[in-house]
């Protein structure tokens, strides 16, 4: 056989779930020809999915010494890099991944979920200068937002976010944080009740602030054939039911995520919904903006509902008071009542 007979041979051991057969092949060639890319990357799938990393990492580094511009390489290393714990070393190879592949959903919806990891890292420094700077009233209205976030990753422990996606609660059942304290032992309370107020002091500064309002606008909607009905409304508030969220719009843009006010914006529009759904911007001050908004919100994956993790339904659930947490996919509240994104085609702000 030929090389290009190998490589089709393998590739359909591959396919069928021969993995060791596969993996010989890919050898086989690679003893032929020692820098073959489709050989040396399927090799490297293989051994990042035996959780060999090291032997991975070694291959997709020949591979991109060789071709930089190589999308599966940087994807697959951003892979590598993210299981070793390496992320600021992966992020950049995430971003390239998406640059040479853009039009891959899966690789924008890897991209979109990297970027979000990295903004809701924790970062004690940057909580201390805003945390401090709120405390005096010397904070900038853009940084209240990010304040918030802060103040919720400075509280979030796995137990708090067990509660948070825990499904089928009662109506009538506390919020997350209420239930949590109580299940703590009686000297480490304090301190988290502290935490606490602390979170819920920054998300009333963030709501207080015109910035972050809920916006007047016509929600133009998705009709689908088999469902007639409105095909748009106007509203006199409109917000996202994830309270961390309020009255904005996460997207990726530039290779980090923003939060982007309603009170900034003129329009949105937004593609077919994807789990990274293409949104077009047109700012009140006429840039335009296009970015990739996150279809489901944070803790989404550690929900144990298949139906919240599919996407097929919202969570909102109090953490502490009225703040709520979505869970699933993104909804948002027009006059108050929940909406699921998907169903909305544009969204068109009263100047």
């Amino acid at each position: 056989m030929d090389i290009d007979e190998l490589l089709q041979t393998a590739l359909m051991k591959h396919r069928d779930g021969d993995v060791g057969g596969a993996a010989r092949i890919y050898g086989q060639i690679l003893e032929i020809e020692p820098h073959h890319p489709a050989a040396s990357l399927n090799l490297a799938s293989i051994a990042l999915d035996q959780g060999q990393l090291e032997e991975a990492r070694n291959m997709l580094i020949t591979v991109l010494a060789r071709d930089e511009d190589n999308g599966i390489a940087h994807l697959l290393y951003s892979r590598v890099c993210f299981m070793l714990g390496k992320h600021e070393e992966g992020y950049p190879h995430i971003s390239a991944a998406f640059e040479q592949l853009p039009e891959e959903e899966g690789v924008a919806a890897e991209f979109v979920s990297a970027m979000r990891r990295r903004y809701f890292t924790f970062e004690q420094d940057e909580y201390f200068e805003l945390f401090e700077g709120a405390q005096q009233n010397d904070i900038a209205e853009d940084r209240l937002q990010r304040l918030a976030h802060l103040t919720f990753l400075r509280i979030s422990r796995p137990d708090l976010i067990r509660l948070v996606v825990e499904p089928e609660l009662p109506v009538e059942t506390p919020d997350a944080i209420s239930r949590w304290l109580s299940q703590l032992p009686g000297e480490a309370q304090p301190e988290l009740a502290l935490l606490a107020r602390n979170f819920g002091q920054a998300v009333e500064r963030m709501r207080a602030d015109r910035r972050y309002q809920p916006q007047a606008a016509t929600v133009i909607l998705r009709v689908l054939p088999d469902e007639p009905g409105e095909d748009t409304r106007r509203v006199a508030q409109l917000e996202d039911v994830d309270s961390l969220t309020g009255a904005t719009l996460e997207i990726v843009r530039g290779g980090e995520l923003h939060f982007v006010p309603f009170s900034e914006i003129a329009s949105i529009e937004f593609a077919q919904p994807a789990p990274a759904t293409g949104v077009l911007l047109n700012m009140r001050d006429g840039e335009i903006v296009s970015g990739l908004m996150p279809l489901f919100y944070l803790f989404t994956e550690f929900s144990e509902a298949d139906k919240v993790r599919q996407g097929r339904s919202t969570l909102v659930r109090p953490v502490l008071g009225d703040i709520t947490c979505g869970v699933g996919m993104r909804a948002l509240r027009l006059d108050g009542e929940p909406l699921p994104i998907v169903r909305i085609e544009k969204i068109e702000f009263e100047a």
